[in-house]
């Protein structure tokens, strides 16, 4: 009764977490569009959205702006650490291993959660990168709304390789500079996270 109970438990949250997370992604779609706030479908996804991104702006120490980014981040981790908690909790109860084997679990679970939360940051900023590259190498009016708004967000990041790179004109290769020591660090990340689970295996 206990394992039926946990596995429909954990499929539940699961479906709950994956659709939740699609329901996110549309808002975000939607903010875009500026949509008509009278339309039943925007009403829906804004009533399912909007109190948890005040909540986590409430909570924060930055802009609220943010918020809607944090919730996504935080809904990937739940995925991960929630949906496997369960799972490490079924099967501890299942072939009644002891409560220390769900410890165990759990803290690699966590673990594995804030990697996946890191390298979805990464690959953002990896992306950003490169479409800032691309652009600089289209045009040079720095006028551009999409270059300052390209540039506001990156420039923390790539002012160390415009201190690197001397010459005006091969300063337009530190978003690519940038974008290749992401990708070094997702590597790295990665390497480390499966270094990780062959030593708790």
């Amino acid at each position: 009764m206990l394992l039926s109970s946990l596995s429909i438990l954990k499929t539940v949250v699961s479906v709950s977490l994956e659709v939740y997370l699609w329901i996110h992604l549309i808002a975000f779609l939607l903010s875009w569009f500026q949509p008509d706030p009278r339309r039943p479908f925007v009403q829906i996804i804004e009533k399912l959205t909007l109190p948890v991104w005040r909540w986590i702006g409430d909570h924060l120490p930055v802009r609220h702006s943010i918020a809607p980014y944090v919730s996504l981040l935080f809904i990937i981790f739940l995925q991960i650490f929630l949906v496997g908690t369960i799972q490490s909790i079924t099967a501890a109860v299942a072939h009644q291993l002891p409560a220390i084997f769900v410890t165990k679990q759990v803290t690699l679970l966590f673990i594995l959660g804030l990697t996946r939360v890191i390298q979805t940051v990464l690959q953002l900023f990896l992306i950003l990168s490169l479409v800032y590259f691309v652009a600089l190498l289209i045009t040079s009016n720095f006028g551009n709304h999409f270059i300052r708004v390209m540039d506001g967000l990156l420039y923390p990041f790539v002012k160390p390789f415009y201190v690197i790179l001397k010459s005006e004109q091969s300063k337009q290769f530190a978003p690519l500079l940038l974008a290749g020591a992401i990708y070094l660090l997702m590597q790295l990340i990665g390497y480390l996270s499966a270094l990780l689970l062959t030593f708790s295996s």
